[in-house]
């Protein structure tokens, strides 16, 4: 009688198998049929994992307005699991522009991939093939960049349209997770346009990508992503790098309060991860790790370059280096929280 009435439950609540719910954890939530008023309703959790696991009086599972299904040992067992093999509860996330880099990133221990095409430009958005290739090679989660372009985060209408386009076909191709960010010419986030964009993403988790950086009032700026339904803001803190920016991320961290997770990235390395993470409370982080290798080309011809002349020269490839990723996982499960 009482695995029928376990087995009942478990089929109201819809708790996810574990592979399933591993990878929603990974995405940011656990994903279940509400408890209330809509029933019918599928809904993200907001709260960090790192959060959840830390407060051992939370019995359920919140969106932060209303009870979703409890928190069955199942749940606490891939949380647990999850813990000792996400770096001691803190997310790694890594960019990568290649298939190379990404299986390389997932070698190292990194928890989830952020795909973009031209990191040296801040990354683009990836081809489809890429994506599908690396959908094809790594287990772990994949967010996918959305930027029609480099340079600054105010997009005509033609570039909106590739914007949406593209989120179409990301989602297509298997995206676990979509990062975009778009400014208003005076340095407020484009609510319009964000607006239209996350509800094209669904149900898929969205970051709003250091687009941040460049606003003109970041506190107000983290309260508008919470109400456009961002699931996390990656930031440099508005500085050069992390590091720079580490007061500011922190207020940020702290005035989010777990609504929202704020991610630090921008020049993130194994010298500087420990006082980072340590210093600004952040449950997760975003590096590249990268590192370059030689060309295999025996034939050079020095006197023509791709692109910019200020670029790596075309006989020096950057790739996530494993060996990296492997020290800034080490660095983060030694980190005491």
């Amino acid at each position: 009688m009482k695995r029928q009435r376990a087995s009942s439950e478990r089929k109201r609540a819809r708790i996810p198998s574990r592979k399933a719910a591993l990878k929603l954890v990974q995405t940011g939530g656990l994903r279940t049929r509400c408890v209330g008023s809509n029933p019918g309703a599928t809904t993200y959790r907001r709260a960090t994992v790192f959060n959840l696991i830390n407060n051992k009086s939370l019995p359920v599972v919140y969106n932060g307005q209303q009870c979703l299904a409890s928190v069955t040992p199942h749940i606490k067992t891939l949380l647990r699991n999850f813990r000792s093999g996400a770096a001691n509860g803190f997310l790694m996330e890594v960019c990568v522009d290649s298939v190379e880099s990404a299986i390389n990133a997932e070698r190292g221990g990194a928890d989830r991939i952020e795909l973009c095409s031209s990191l040296l430009e801040g990354g683009t958005t990836p081809s489809m093939g890429v994506l599908q290739v690396v959908k094809q090679c790594v287990q772990i989660p994949v967010f996918v960049m959305i930027r029609p372009r480099g340079g600054d985060f105010l997009y005509s209408d033609r570039e909106v349209e590739v914007m949406k386009a593209d989120i179409h076909l990301a989602k297509l191709y298997g995206a676990d997770g979509l990062v975009f960010g778009a400014l208003t010419e005076d340095g407020h986030i484009d609510k319009e346009l964000c607006m239209s964009l996350v509800a094209l993403c669904r149900p898929l988790p969205v970051t709003f990508h250091r687009a941040f950086d460049m606003v003109h009032d970041p506190m107000a700026a983290l309260e508008t992503l919470l109400t456009l339904g961002f699931e996390r803001v990656l930031t440099s803190g508005c500085d050069g790098s992390a590091l720079e920016g580490l007061p500011l991320i922190k207020r940020l961290i702290d005035q989010a309060k777990g609504r929202i997770v704020v991610m630090p990235g921008g020049g993130i390395t194994d010298r500087n991860l420990q006082r980072i993470l340590e210093g600004s409370g952040a449950a997760e982080f975003h590096c590249s790790a990268r590192s370059a290798r030689d060309s295999g080309m025996k034939f050079r011809n020095s006197s023509v370059v791709m692109g910019a002349s200020l670029s790596s020269s075309e006989y020096s490839i950057k790739v996530t280096d494993v060996t990296q990723v492997r020290t800034l996982t080490a660095i983060a499960k030694n980190i005491l929280v």
